[in-house]
């Protein structure tokens, strides 16, 4: 079994009540930040998605609006002014086949999470999901209607790469946190070695002195404490 002695105890010890401490915080402060920016994003999602589906339902069935294109430049104008967060819009009929779609490959196809009349009404749903090139995204989808008449769904793909730098950004503060608290630990523990570990240490070896016999030997110390009086024993 390894023997360590009291100052490498000491400094291990008390290093790592640091280092637990602050994986602590930086867990709970990644897991508070994570919640606070993705209720932002869902919050901002949801805005966007709402507004888009009033245009959207009446440029699809404004008997009027005859222009094709429409959709696709508003939804381009849309993404435009949100490229930070917005990846993909995806417009279905009420049969659920895509209809427009800032993804040229999903025209007329099935769209899986299309929803139906039942979700007139109702709030709009949000999930997350994987995107293509493994980025995490939160999908926000919404019922088109006409006059209670349900007509299609908009599905709007939001990233969530904001969240998770923010969320790497708090681990990296709080690693430089715990690096700083480590080095003056050292600088502590090495002050304290000088003033009381030190001391302690003569002190062992003075007792091991006097173990083999030699009973006049006294401890050095410039202390005046217990510490000292225990060398004068």
């Amino acid at each position: 079994m390894i023997k360590l002695g009291l100052r490498i105890r000491f400094f291990l010890y008390s290093n790592t009540l640091i280092v637990v401490t602050m994986t602590l915080v930086a867990v709970l402060g990644a897991i508070y930040q994570r919640g606070t920016y993705l209720d932002a994003i869902v919050s901002r999602g949801r805005s966007i998605v709402e507004a888009m589906a009033i245009p959207i339902t009446y440029i699809e069935n404004g008997a009027e609006i005859s222009e094709a294109g429409l959709v696709e430049r508003y939804v381009a104008e849309v993404m435009a002014r949100n490229l930070d967060v917005m990846r993909y819009v995806v417009v279905t009929d009420a049969a659920g086949t895509v209809t427009h779609s800032s993804r040229p490959e999903m025209m007329g196809q099935p769209f899986a999470r299309a929803l139906t009349g039942e979700s007139i009404g109702e709030e709009p749903q949000t999930d997350e999901r994987q995107g293509d090139g493994g980025e995490d995204l939160l999908e926000i989808r919404t019922a088109l209607a006409e006059d209670d008449r349900f007509v299609g769904t908009l599905a709007v793909g939001f990233s969530l790469e904001p969240i998770e730098r923010e969320v790497r950004d708090v681990a990296g503060r709080v690693a430089l946190v715990a690096l700083v608290l480590m080095l003056g630990n050292s600088i502590m523990t090495a002050l304290y070695v000088e003033t009381l570990i030190r001391q302690i240490l003569n002190l062992n070896q003075t007792m091991k002195r006097a173990g083999r016999g030699d009973l006049s030997v006294r401890a050095p110390s410039r202390r005046g404490d217990e510490v000292a009086e225990l060398g004068d024993v």
